[in-house]
């Protein structure tokens, strides 16, 4: 089975090596803009492809002898990466692909494996030379089963990454047998678990928030093209990032020990693009309840969850467990107990009072538990042998008992993780 997995490294370009990086990263992201809207005007018709692109890059070369200051591959790969957006666009993936901003993250690979040496000292690009970086994790070491694939340097606020793309051919993971887990993701409690465990994410604290406006006002201030208006925009973008890694750890910590503890994790199929639309309607509809609509859903993109369940899918398919996605209908208004759906169920966003049975549990848990039992029916754990997991206990039917709770069996994920915090 072929994997693949991005090692991402720290690079520290001296002056001479930074200025033509953003040059490089800049002219790549104009051949982009330039076959973007090349397709968008003379390729609606008329059939073109990347190869045909590719192949007119020496004449806008000949026609502006600059851009052949960057390095030939990196434009190609400006094209193919076009080309990857407009199929992930057809096929329904990802949105009709846009033009890329000076002010996004500038980023160009180099996919020649021969281009470039990896070394833990230095990192050697073509046209760039050796450039320092602080390797805190091992490259595997290159086989005929293990192989360097790329390396895409990009910038992130004021500082400079390399992701290296391994490649490694090695045998799937054996089917992991153990318990299962739903998760429900919310904003005040961004991660519940079913067994009554939670997870705290990193999240803008008010500092960061104040800090963030006032570097807001201070660009608003500043008169556009100047050298100060570049550097608040550095700051700005510096600030983000570091909020953005932040919770990228803490994703990565929370799959690696749910893929520890759990061989099955179910999840909801949340449609984050419309849950995040704007209520702002239009000129002669205007939509109600704006400005709360736009704070709750600065709230839910704090918590990113989007990232957090395809890192957990990640974490858990690659050790061998099962990842299933539930219809989200109706499972926060659904009672664990007795199978009573009701709006009214919902007392609040914490509390959770079936009018059929008299329940009290946590809005958060009682969701949890439904995804749970909409993935993996009545199972509460996968056996060693195999099957569904359904068929690991005896009876299918969801008004069966109610998960144990977690005091009354193991609390590996809170014991282990650092990120799991108490239980509600």
């Amino acid at each position: 089975m072929l994997s693949h997995n991005s090692y991402r490294y720290r690079i520290y370009p001296d002056a001479s090596q930074a200025v033509p990086m953003r040059r490089t990263a800049g002219m790549c992201r104009l051949v982009y803009n330039l076959c973007l809207e090349q397709r968008q005007t003379w390729g609606q018709r008329h059939k073109i492809t990347a190869v045909d692109q590719i192949n007119a890059l020496p004449e806008l070369k000949a026609a502006f002898p600059w851009i052949a200051e960057a390095p030939s591959h990196c434009l190609q790969q400006a094209i193919r990466n076009l080309d990857v957006a407009f199929k992930n666009f057809f096929a329904g993936r990802a949105g009709y692909p846009t033009f890329q901003k000076r002010s996004s993250r500038g980023s160009f690979r180099f996919p020649d494996a021969k281009q470039f040496s990896a070394a833990f000292d230095g990192l050697t690009l073509p046209k760039f030379g050796r450039v320092r970086w602080v390797m805190h994790r091992r490259l595997p070491k290159q086989s005929s089963n293990t192989k360097i694939k790329s390396i895409t340097v990009s910038s992130e606020g004021a500082g400079w990454f390399a992701n290296v793309l391994v490649q490694q051919d090695k045998p799937a993971p054996p089917a992991k047998a153990g318990l299962v887990v739903g998760i429900d993701i919310g904003i005040t409690i961004p991660v519940a678990l079913s067994d009554g465990a939670t997870v705290k994410m990193p999240r803008a604290t008010p500092r960061h928030t104040r800090r963030l406006k006032q570097l807001n006002q201070a660009l608003a201030r500043k008169r556009r093209g100047s050298r100060n208006r570049e550097r608040t925009k550095q700051r700005i973008a510096a600030c983000q990032a570091h909020l953005g890694r932040r919770r990228l750890n803490a994703a990565h910590e929370i799959g690696h020990a749910l893929a520890r503890d759990y061989a099955g994790v179910a999840m909801e199929a949340l449609k984050l693009q419309n849950m995040t639309r704007s209520a702002a309607g239009r000129l002669a509809e205007p939509g109600i309840n704006v400005r709360a609509k736009a704070g709750l859903n600065r709230s839910l993109q704090d918590v990113a969850p989007g990232q957090i369940r395809l890192i957990i899918r990640q974490h858990i398919e690659a050790a061998g467990g099962l990842f299933e996605l539930v219809d989200p209908r109706n499972t926060s208004r659904r009672c664990s107990a007795c199978d009573h759906v009701a709006a009214e169920n919902r007392k609040s966003q914490a509390d959770f009072g079936c009018v059929s049975c008299g329940m009290q549990i946590n809005a958060d848990l009682n969701a949890a538990i439904n995804i749970r039992r909409l993935a993996f029916g009545n199972a509460t754990a996968i056996p060693p042998t195999g099957g569904l997991p359904g068929m690991a206990c005896e009876s299918s039917s969801i008004r069966s008992r109610k998960q144990e709770p977690r005091s009354a069996r193991h609390a590996p994920l809170l014991k282990r993780s650092p990120v799991l915090q108490g239980r509600e």
